[in-house]
């Protein structure tokens, strides 16, 4: 899934088609948010006397002392970050960090739309496991004073209980497997591997730790903050405070029962959404399981057939095969399957970026598509 592009309509119209459908939902969605929370920022920045009734630990992580000066200052922090963070989905650079590479947008929104979903589940769960989900003082406040403590919250979590633990394990990792590096520190993506999982769980349970006041809340953390990491891994910081700041601001969007209609439309979204991806991921594992099933199926020589080895191309290919090996037809490897271009880059992944329309492919999966272009075009002798 690494740098996952959306699907040309040539070659996989159901995958572009629902590939679209998740980058606008999920565009949809995080600008919703983001509109929600510049809403209600003058009646956020008039309750300063609301939100210092509450202690700044419950939302930073940290023991301040709280007033008007101090909360106007965390809350512009925090503002420019988020918004930061959402800019970096639309812009970027390769090479950078995974935080900020501008690939990836189609597996991060069908990893947005699952947490939505689990979120979705734990709002229902939650009194049931938790008294202090249901008690929680924050759901007493006023929405603007709610906007504050969410995005505060959201930024100072992802800081505090998920970049420092999960840096910290990666630094560990990375020097214990000898291969400490910068770049590979900034994209935990491609260097974790096979320690992925133990990162993720271990930066959870750590979060699950600081955050929680009874069992049933570290549960219900653990769960939240697990699918968080896993954004983070794969993903990067920003875009985790961009997950974690739209399942927050929708708490509060779905609270806006003074607009007829609005909480209910929004539920209906919500739950159409995260069914997009939960579809989009059980299309991705058919394809994959289906790959696999043909890979295996592909027949193996037999021993007395010789070593293959030392035959010769032709002797081992059939014959629409052994076009592909003349000289003049080598352009045709290459070709793209979305626009026909033939010049292409190669990324750090090994995979192959066209330099006409920038649509990435993993070079082995060129294949099927250029034998039939070969096939159709005649260019057999």
């Amino acid at each position: 899934m690494d740098d996952e592009q959306i699907p040309s309509p040539r070659t996989d119209l159901i995958g572009h088609l629902f590939a679209r459908a998740l980058f606008a939902f999920g565009v949809f969605g995080i600008l919703s948010a983001i509109i929600s929370f510049y809403a209600l920022l003058p009646g956020t920045i008039s309750s300063t006397g609301e939100i210092s009734a509450l202690n700044p630990y419950s939302y930073f992580l940290l023991d301040l002392t709280a007033n008007p000066m101090l909360i106007y200052i965390l809350l512009a922090i925090s503002a420019v970050i988020v918004t930061g963070s959402i800019a970096t989905l639309f812009v970027g650079r390769e090479g950078l960090s995974v935080g900020v590479r501008p690939s990836n947008r189609v597996s991060f929104f069908r990893y947005l739309s699952i947490f939505i979903l689990i979120e979705l589940v734990l709002s229902l769960i939650s009194p049931q496991i938790s008294s202090s989900y249901a008690n929680d003082p924050v759901l007493r406040m006023s929405l603007p004073a709610q906007n504050f403590v969410f995005i505060g919250s959201t930024v100072s979590q992802s800081i505090i209980v998920q970049f420092l633990p999960i840096s910290a394990l990666t630094l560990l990792y990375l020097s214990f497997s000898r291969k400490l590096s910068l770049k590979a520190f900034l994209n935990p993506d491609r260097s974790l591997k096979q320690a992925e999982l133990p990162v993720i769980v271990l930066a959870a349970g750590i979060a699950s730790l600081l955050t929680s006041v009874d069992i049933g809340s570290s549960i219900l953390n653990f769960v939240s903050f697990f699918v968080m990491n896993y954004i983070y891994i794969r993903f990067g910081l920003l875009r985790s405070i961009v997950s974690g700041f739209t399942v927050s601001q929708f708490n509060i969007i779905l609270q806006l029962n003074q607009i007829p209609l609005v909480p209910y439309i929004m539920y209906g979204f919500l739950i159409v959404w995260s069914l997009v991806g939960v579809y989009s991921f059980i299309t991705l594992f058919s394809k994959a399981t289906q790959e696999r099933a043909a890979r295996q199926s592909e027949p193996v020589p037999h021993p007395d057939e010789g070593n293959v080895q030392d035959q010769q191309p032709e002797q081992i290919l059939p014959r629409s095969s052994r076009e592909m090996l003349k000289p003049e037809n080598f352009w045709v490897r290459s070709a793209c399957p979305s626009c026909g271009n033939f010049t292409f880059s190669l990324k750090d992944d090994l995979s192959l970026e066209c330099k006409n329309c920038h649509h990435q492919i993993d070079r082995d999966a060129v294949g099927e598509f250029n034998i039939r272009l070969i096939r159709s075009r005649n260019y057999q002798s």
